[in-house]
């Protein structure tokens, strides 16, 4: 024990002279779908210093989450040997190790994560998506999908696209929720996808004004409204 707390302190030195001294390096990266080649958003990547693994007491993990086109940046790591791993509901945790980080230089890790096998005689069921379309308050007519769960668990959650986008982003992430017991609606906010019309208005993100930028909320009330009206689906058990 006297060792391990030597040695520990020994570590935190090494670190604050490091990092005083400006020695860091980076590690980034892009995380996909392996069957679809596809970018993961929001997979949760965090670095592991080798070193305080073979002490064998828990590390302090660095860790970042992968922004919409799959891509994360871990900076300010002191140099070393990292393990680096990926981790994201619906699929199969995924760990590089031995990656090594120097001074002032970027560490490429890339994923491939393959989606989570479920295991049959759980009885999940996986029912095809639907197209639905719901008015909000403001008479903007919304397209969506929307992937009912008729398993046990009636956790339902709702998947917003980023601006430019389309819910066309979130298929196969959608149904791998699906899979194990979710329900998912996804929805195109107006002026996007199919959900461009106001009335007899054409509606175009790209011409919006802040107040029609401001009314994608009204698109995601009315997202709950639709859910709500649903067999098997408790919103107050709801995700968005």
């Amino acid at each position: 024990m006297k060792w391990i707390v030597t040695t520990l302190f020994f570590l935190s030195l090494v670190i604050a002279s490091s990092l005083m001294a400006g020695e860091t390096g980076k590690i980034s990266g892009r995380v996909v779908d392996e069957e679809t080649g596809h970018p993961i958003q929001l997979v949760n990547i965090t670095a592991i210093w080798k070193s305080t693994i073979n002490l064998g007491v828990l590390p302090e993990n660095l860790g970042v989450l992968t922004d919409e086109e799959g891509f994360y940046v871990i900076d300010n790591l002191i140099p070393g040997t990292y393990s680096i791993q990926a981790r994201m509901i619906g699929y199969k945790d995924s760990r590089v190790d031995n990656v090594k980080v120097t001074n002032n230089q970027t560490t490429e890790v890339n994923f491939s994560l393959t989606a989570s096998v479920i295991d049959g005689n759980f009885g999940v069921i996986v029912i095809k998506d639907k197209e639905v379309d719901f008015l909000t308050e403001d008479n903007v007519q919304v397209r969506g999908s929307f992937y009912p769960n008729h398993g046990e668990n009636k956790t339902v959650i709702i998947l917003l696209h980023m601006l430019s986008r389309n819910r066309g982003d979130w298929d196969a992430f959608a149904k791998k929720l699906q899979k194990i017991e979710y329900g998912v609606l996804t929805i195109d906010l107006r002026g996007h996808g199919e959900s461009i019309k106001m009335g007899e208005k054409t509606l175009d993100f790209r011409k919006f004004s802040k107040e029609m930028y401001q009314g994608m909320l009204l698109d995601a009330k009315g997202a709950v409204e639709f859910l709500d009206k649903q067999e098997d689906v408790n919103t107050e058990n709801l995700i968005i």
